[in-house]
């Protein structure tokens, strides 16, 4: 699935420039095989900015579903303690998530030291122990994870398992309805409150 890469941009998020690659091309989402990773998807910039304000100091945060990793990179540079990128490829991570985590530290490198990932279905998720000392994370943060309806329960059982309890904190961004797809945020939200 490897994916040409155009060039780099830069968006102004808060105070900062955060540089990411411009893919040319995003193949469309096959469920299980590719999960739309390469595209910078329109909520992104939304929470980006939702977050532009947020300290993030000595926390510890999961960008879920990561992609171009823009908002683990934002935690990171605010101050995260460990941020874990997850994506469900791992080509997308090695291609994409890496090179923009490596655009934005070159000022301090030392920063990749915070950096952890894994690639893979959610469900693998709620068992995995971070490669640091940490088992509860705070915040996780993530767009467009609601569009398909079959991953709520992977979901809301990672939320439960990985989250700080009893007030943990998932930050998402979201369509109210995905066409074509059958997610909605009142579903999902139905379903925790089952």
């Amino acid at each position: 699935m490897s994916q040409p890469h155009n060039r780099v941009e830069e968006l102004k998020v808060g105070a900062l420039q955060l540089k990411y690659i411009a893919c040319k091309a995003n193949p469309d989402v096959k469920s299980g095989v590719y999960e739309g990773g390469y595209q910078l998807w329109e909520c992104t910039i939304d929470l980006l900015n939702f977050l532009a304000d947020e300290d993030f100091t000595g926390k510890v945060v999961m960008d879920l579903g990561c992609g171009q990793g823009l908002l683990g990179i934002l935690a990171l540079l605010k101050g995260a303690q460990c941020v874990l990128f997850q994506d469900f490829n791992l080509e997308v991570l090695k291609e994409l998530t890496l090179p923009n985590i490596d655009l934005n530290i070159q000022h301090d490198p030392s920063l990749s030291g915070r950096c952890r990932f894994q690639y893979g279905d959610w469900s693998a998720l709620q068992t995995f122990q971070l490669a640091c000392e940490y088992t509860h994370i705070e915040p996780i943060i993530g767009i467009h994870l609601l569009y398909n309806p079959a991953s709520y329960g992977k979901l809301s059982n990672l939320l439960k398992a990985k989250l700080k309890a009893p007030l943990g904190q998932a930050i998402l961004a979201n369509k109210l309805f995905y066409f074509g797809c059958g997610g909605n945020l009142n579903d999902f939200t139905d379903h925790l409150e089952e």
